[in-house]
């Protein structure tokens, strides 16, 4: 290139960058190159890159290990080390190998500690490769068991308060929580966003970690009890951390053939108690409107095939002042069904005022009936 004219452009053929790389591998520097081919500094090391032009791996070699004998000589001299570089350096590699720390080989060689981290990262002295692997499986297993730790921290059951009750509500009732033998884990699916964000939103708060969140489309038609489903956009909570829904599983048992115990229920305080109840009838419970001529009457309900949970729920509901009834009918499939029920307004709008329910459709209904008869 014209060092009179450096935007005027060389192309590069053939012979140049041959020339190019006999200077290189001459061990030219890339200014000298550039007065030699009448060139510039920047075009040099512009070419050298595009055209990969670099030393020969003999020459490469030689002159890495120049730059290291250079580089520790220098270190030598700055430290006062009396060690020969060779002798330095193999013993440092040995205290290594022994799983010495660089403290200890500084203390052991009387040199600087930093002298030490210095060489041991620019000269990449490292444990032999047996040595090595094995540190590495070391830390990994550190590393996982700091982990571990971490996850089973964020697991505890730190307090008892709403969110931890609408969490086992939910899980009595549509959720679920799974033991398996290598991982445990909650799961809810429901067709109501609103119920799907509020179980999402309370696992959230309550551990501080992030469940997994999917929506898909059952495009195909089913019946259930009674109804016809086409098209059903499905909401899934998946929540994948083993410590704390085995925490969950200890303290209240299975969410299968779940069960209430009033008395433990009740020692966790209202907070959680009515936490519980609300997560129970947002999956099972429901209200609906009866219309007999001028009249107006709500029905409040519970429905559940599980006898022993039914009876706990009841009790728990009269302990905390919601005088529902219970009954017990059979189903078209034979299958023995237990009812809580109740249709007496102060207890609807007691209920209304506490509790209330976090699905959207069934909150609008009570609220309309609440206001249709002025509670």
């Amino acid at each position: 290139m014209d060092l009179n004219n450096k935007n005027k452009r060389v192309s590069w053929t053939k012979e140049r960058i041959d020339l190019l790389t006999k200077y290189k591998n001459e061990g030219l520097s890339v200014k000298e190159i550039a007065s030699l081919m009448n060139s510039t500094k920047l075009a040099i090391s512009c070419a050298c890159t595009e055209f990969r032009i670099l030393l020969d791996p003999e020459l490469r070699q030689k002159r890495y290990s120049e730059a290291a004998i250079k580089g520790i000589k220098n270190k030598i001299k700055k430290y006062n080390l009396t060690e020969t570089t060779p002798v330095l350096l193999d013993k440092i590699h040995e205290l290594k190998n022994q799983k010495f720390a660089n403290d200890e080989i500084a203390k052991k060689l009387s040199i600087p500690l930093n002298s030490v981290n210095n060489l041991c990262f620019k000269y990449r002295i490292l444990l032999d490769e047996k040595s090595r692997k094995k540190k590495l499986i070391e830390a990994g297993i550190k590393g996982g068991a700091i982990f571990k730790k971490k996850r089973q921290d964020l697991a505890k059951i730190h307090s008892f308060n709403g969110k931890l009750g609408y969490i086992i509500g939910a899980c009595f009732g549509d959720g679920s929580a799974i033991e398996l033998d290598n991982k445990s884990y909650l799961e809810l699916r429901v067709i109501d966003e609103s119920f799907a964000k509020t179980f999402y939103n309370a696992l959230l708060d309550y551990t501080t970690q992030k469940p997994n969140y999917y929506i898909y489309v059952y495009d195909k038609h089913f019946k259930k009890e009674n109804r016809l489903y086409k098209n059903v956009k499905y909401h899934e909570i998946f929540f994948n951390n083993t410590f704390f829904v085995r925490n969950l599983l200890n303290i209240f048992g299975s969410t299968k053939n779940w069960k209430v115990d009033v008395d433990q229920f009740i020692s966790y305080g209202r907070e959680f108690c009515i936490g519980f109840v609300k997560g129970m009838f947002d999956s099972e419970g429901c209200f609906w409107i009866q219309k007999k001529k001028e009249t107006v009457k709500g029905h409040l309900e519970f429905s559940s095939v599980n006898k022993d949970g039914t009876l706990g729920f009841y009790k728990l509901l009269k302990i905390l002042g919601y005088d529902f009834r219970l009954n017990s009918f059979k189903k078209k499939n034979g299958v023995l069904e237990f009812k809580i029920r109740s249709c007496k307004l102060s207890l609807i709008k007691k209920y209304f005022s506490e509790i209330g329910f976090s699905i959207d459709r069934k909150q609008e209904r009570l609220e309309n009936f609440i206001k249709l008869r002025n509670l």
